[in-house]
């Protein structure tokens, strides 16, 4: 069974348009979606199992192609923590829906690769 660990809630939202993850209630998948704090499926905990997070509205762990555990890191960074070198990414299109990707580090001034934290 697992267990959210704190009752922080959070909104992992993207430097490069202040847009934030939201979980997809039909399928789980996540896409980027203008920035709404009183949207449960934009809301994230971490949970007491391996750095995974699970979504308010969805009840469903952020799993993305084979991750689903994740670590903020230095330079606004959120890393896959089982490939060190693989970094949460998205999609440059600045739109609604605009997809979310993992990939290899990028240089340091990609917007597509800087996240913000944003607890409420």
């Amino acid at each position: 069974m697992t267990f959210v660990l704190a009752a922080d809630k959070f909104a992992v939202v993207s430097n490069l348009d202040g847009r934030a993850l939201e979980a997809q209630a039909a399928d789980g998948s996540v896409v980027m979606k203008e920035l709404d704090l009183t949207n449960d499926n934009q809301l994230w905990q971490e949970t007491d199992v391996g750095q995974q997070w699970i979504n308010v509205g969805t009840g469903q762990r952020f799993f993305l192609e084979t991750t689903r555990s994740w670590m903020p890191v230095s330079n606004d960074r959120i890393r896959d923590v089982r490939k060190s070198g693989k970094f949460l990414e998205r999609s440059a299109d600045g739109q609604d829906g605009d997809a979310v990707y993992i990939k290899n580090k990028r240089f340091s001034q990609n917007q597509n690769q800087k996240w913000t934290i944003q607890y409420v």
